[in-house]
């Protein structure tokens, strides 16, 4: 009787989320969101590939809250949370995963320099007070110092610095 009822329980949400899907992103009960390729029915679980990790994830369904397409348009709510607040909303994404500067990588010596997209061709580093990081593929850190990476000198009085899609200003120079 056990087994009838987990069998009924776990095909009365299947059945509901539209499979296949080829993208999109599912919302977990936790409100994970993990982009999506290939989403399917394997049994009782859905299956699909996360982009970002490239692996094979497995779910029952009533452990998937929402799944929407990469516009955050919603294709499927969970029954049990359709009565949450804000369940229907489109998802807004934070407003830095939007906007992205339009500046060539490198080092603004002025003000002018910025406003002309005129960086230096020199290569930087990130770094902190005691030096460049050894490990490339650091984003960020606490106190951010940048270096030339030939010399390992670090970058003093410049009016900017545009480093793996960020935008870092000098404080000081800023005023001007």
């Amino acid at each position: 009787m056990l087994f009838i009822f987990f069998s009924f329980w776990c095909n009365g949400f299947s059945q509901e989320i539209p499979t296949p899907l080829a993208e999109g992103i599912v919302v977990t009960t936790t409100n994970e969101r993990i982009p999506f390729k290939m989403l399917r029915k394997e049994g009782a679980e859905i299956v699909f590939n996360n982009i970002s990790t490239g692996s094979i994830f497995r779910y029952l369904p009533n452990t998937i809250k929402k799944i929407e397409d990469f516009e955050f348009n919603i294709l499927y709510i969970n029954p049990e949370f359709k009565n949450e607040p804000n369940i229907n909303e489109k998802y807004i994404p934070r407003i830095a995963k939007l906007f992205k500067p339009d500046y060539p990588e490198g080092v603004y010596l002025t003000k002018e320099d910025f406003i002309n997209k005129a960086a230096s061709n020199q290569q930087i580093e990130l770094g902190n007070d005691a030096g460049p990081y050894l490990d490339e593929y650091t984003l960020a850190c606490e106190t951010t110092h940048f270096y030339y990476k030939d010399t390992a000198e670090k970058i003093k009085n410049v009016f900017a610095i545009f480093h793996n899609g960020y935008l870092y200003f000098q404080k000081k120079m800023s005023i001007m």
